[in-house]
C-alpha cells in the first residue's frame, strides 16, 4: 500500500473529507488530494507531523507508510536527510557555498530535533549504531554550544 492510499484509507474509515483533513491540518485540500492520489509522494517528515495531527493518528505511523520509519519504529538519521534529497555533506556544501539559507539550515536542525532527539520512543540509528538517551542528551548540549555561538 502507498503512503497516499495509507492516508486515503485512515480519511475514509473515519468519515472525514479531504478539505477537512486539509484544515485540520494546515495544509491546502489539493496537495493533500495530491498525497492520496501519488502525484506527490514525497511529504517532509513535517507535513507528516502535520497529517498526524490532521488524522489523530500516532505520528510514526504514518512515518512508516512513507518508508521513513522501519517497522520496529525506528528512524534512521539518513531519512531525514532523504526527505529533503540532500546527503549530509551536500547540506555542509550548499551552507559553505551560502546556498542554503539559514532559513532552510534552521528548519532542518528543528526536523531533526522533533524527530529525533526529543521522541525517546524513537529507536534512532547513525551508521548503524543506536542512539541511546544519553547520546541524545550529549548531542542536544553540543547543538546548545554551537547555536549560542552564532
Amino acid at each position: 500500500m502507498t503512503f497516499g492510499e495509507r492516508i486515503n484509507e485512515i480519511r475514509v474509515s473515519k468519515n472525514l473529507s479531504l478539505r477537512e483533513v486539509a484544515r485540520r491540518s494546515d495544509i491546502s485540500h489539493p496537495y493533500l488530494s495530491q498525497l492520496e492520489t501519488g502525484r506527490n509522494k514525497n511529504p517532509t517528515p513535517d507535513i507528516i507531523r502535520k497529517l498526524s495531527k490532521g488524522l489523530n493518528v500516532p505520528y510514526i505511523e504514518l512515518m512508516k507508510a512513507a518508508g521513513y520509519a522501519e517497522e520496529d519504529g525506528s528512524i534512521p538519521v539518513d531519512s531525514l536527510f532523504d526527505a529533503f534529497a540532500l546527503s549530509p555533506s551536500e547540506i555542509d556544501s550548499l551552507k559553505d557555498r551560502n546556498i542554503i539559507s539559514k532559513e532552510k539550515e534552521s528548519k532542518l536542525i528543528k526536523i531533526y530535533l522533533d524527530n529525533v532527539l526529543t521522541n525517546k520512543d524513537l529507536k534512532v540509528y547513525y551508521k548503524d549504531k543506536l542512539i541511546s538517551n544519553e547520546d541524545r542528551e550529549n548531542i542536544n548540549q553540543l547543538i546548545d554550544i554551537h547555536l549560542k555561538g552564532r
